[in-house]
């Protein structure tokens, strides 16, 4: 079994174990993912991105503060990359910047993400990496701003897609989208689950 059907099935079982359902359809990962982490699963879900991705001939992984954090930098770590991470708003030293404000959708707040000009270059190949694909709000953000930047975005790396909620198709004009798994059906309660069939 190669890294991507291992780590499909590892987080698969992950989230059927350890996963809960707080309210309908929405998933609650944060025993292992973001929350408190469990190493081994973010070694594993980054291997399968680094192994998706590792012929782009990747300069930055970008992701923003602070959920995404952990498996971004697994993944520069694999890719041999730097990591750049957005900010949630503006510090005294960040200088010239990128800036887009949007609203979580799972948290319904406003934020300012923040990227300082000097981390992303024209011509940057940059692969954008975060835990979930819900709406896909704040990577089409992150995206954006690198195309501000003149960068050139090779794709999405992603743990966990609900499908049918847009973000793939809101992404997919910018580069490869690419999940670990995706779940088509969450329901009310964590066994009535219903992942995705698909091939990458």
């Amino acid at each position: 079994m190669d890294k991507i059907e291992y780590a499909k099935k590892y987080l698969k079982d992950k989230i059927i174990n350890e996963g809960r359902i707080p309210k309908e359809n929405f998933l609650d990962v944060s025993s292992f993912l973001n929350h408190q982490v469990d190493p081994k699963c973010i070694e594993i879900i980054s291997e399968a991105i680094d192994k998706y991705f590792k012929d782009y001939k990747i300069d930055k992984v970008l992701t923003a503060e602070a959920s995404g954090n952990i498996i971004a930098y697994e993944v520069a770590k694999q890719l041999k990359c730097k990591l750049v991470y957005a900010k949630k708003g503006a510090a005294v030293t960040t200088g010239d910047s990128y800036q887009r404000e949007l609203i979580s959708p799972t948290k319904s707040n406003k934020t300012n993400l923040v990227i300082s000009k000097q981390y992303l270059k024209p011509k940057d190949k940059i692969l954008i990496v975060d835990d979930f694909l819900f709406s896909g709000t704040t990577a089409y953000s992150l995206a954006d701003m690198c195309n501000e930047a003149n960068g050139d975005i090779v794709g999405f790396g992603f743990a966990i897609e609900k499908s049918g909620f847009g973000g793939r198709k809101k992404l997919e004009k910018y580069g490869d989208v690419f999940s670990v798994v995706r779940i088509k059906y969450i329901g009310k309660n964590i066994k009535e689950i219903e992942f995705e069939k698909f091939k990458n």
